[in-house]
């Protein structure tokens, strides 16, 4: 959601290809938007879409596209700044295999954007493929890709604070001495290099304990200041057990400071203020250092907020889903019924 009324969502109904939807009463009701063409394609196994909506008219889609014949993998491109009124096709790029999860689409402004896609190539091992455009998404250029991505690194985010400075975020489990993944670019992801993650303060000798560990939900807030989780698999009596904790850093990773996390899925408006979303949902005010429960709710959602009180979720339960909406932080949440229309 861009604010309390407009927004975007991506769909799927029978059809083997997602559909792209655009609402402008909150939710209540969709136009579909969708680019031309899915509608015009060879027979697909499938047709994935991921996007990034900056705005309520500029928007990225890209379609992952799996042929019904063997056959790699291709990422088909679009942009809108009409509100998806007219779409603009940004070409596209062949795989050369299939996505293992899907993409990551980020951009750092409306002309500098990247599309990280994952495959996995077996024995432990993954590869990535890093695509970039510096032209609105009109045109995409590879930065990197397979063989020389392979590794036993797998990635689970990427986020820029502008058009040069991005962090990737991965989980390296045969690695030892705790397998966190964070890498920094500061030329628009041409050369990546490391940024040492150290043990939480809470739990000096973590990473010397053999316990896979990983980090995820990366944000950045300016190039300097930025935030993730590291979560880590505990042994315990009743099986393993997440242990997770929350890296904040405002002098790009020289030092951090570490707090407890719930768990869930990391959503911060800004450094001090933001929740942890599970189906127990927690909520901060001083950058994590504490944590409230505010909810506890039985689905797991995709989250979209707007401000500390307006928010929706697409919440799904077993095979049933729903769009819910919550104007009071997340203490209630309200169904909507949603209607779509050509």
């Amino acid at each position: 959601m861009i604010d309390a009324a407009s927004g975007w969502g991506i769909a799927r109904a029978a059809a083997p290809e997602d559909h792209v939807l655009r609402t402008s009463d909150g939710g209540r009701s969709w136009q579909d938007v969708t680019p031309p063409e899915p509608s015009v394609l060879p027979p697909v196994q499938s047709a994935d879409a991921v996007g990034a909506f900056p705005d309520s008219r500029v928007g990225w889609v890209a379609y992952v596209v799996s042929p019904a014949e063997p056959a790699p993998s291709e990422i088909h491109f679009w942009r809108t700044s009409s509100g998806g009124q007219e779409w603009e096709s940004g070409g596209r790029v062949d795989l050369s295999g299939f996505p293992d999860v899907a993409p990551i689409i980020a951009f750092g402004d409306v002309d500098v954007g990247w599309l990280l896609v994952e495959q996995f190539v077996g024995m432990g091992h993954h590869a990535f493929t890093l695509l970039r455009t510096q032209d609105g998404g009109r045109n995409w250029g590879q930065l990197a890709g397979p063989p020389e991505s392979e590794s036993t690194c797998h990635h689970t985010g990427l986020v820029f604070a502008d058009a040069s400075t991005g962090w990737m975020t991965g989980e390296c489990p045969f690695d030892v001495g705790g397998g966190v993944l964070l890498e920094v670019t500061r030329d628009s992801g041409v050369t990546w290099h490391p940024l040492e993650v150290p043990p939480p303060s809470q739990a000096p000798d973590l990473f010397g304990s053999g316990l896979p560990c990983g980090a995820r939900s990366p944000r950045l807030f300016a190039p300097e200041s930025g935030s993730l989780v590291v979560t880590c698999m505990l042994d315990s009596a009743g099986g393993p057990q997440e242990q997770s904790y929350l890296y904040a850093t405002t002098d790009g990773g020289v030092t951090w400071q570490t707090s407890a996390f719930p768990g869930g899925d990391l959503y911060l408006l800004d450094p001090n203020r933001g929740w942890a979303l599970s189906t127990d949902i927690y909520w901060t005010e001083d950058g994590g250092a504490t944590w409230t429960k505010i909810k506890t709710v039985d689905w797991e959602g995709q989250f979209s907020f707007v401000d500390a009180m307006a928010g929706w979720a697409v919440a799904r339960s077993v095979d049933e889903s729903a769009l819910v909406r919550t104007l009071d932080g997340g203490r209630t949440w309200e169904l909507l019924e949603p209607i779509a229309s050509p």
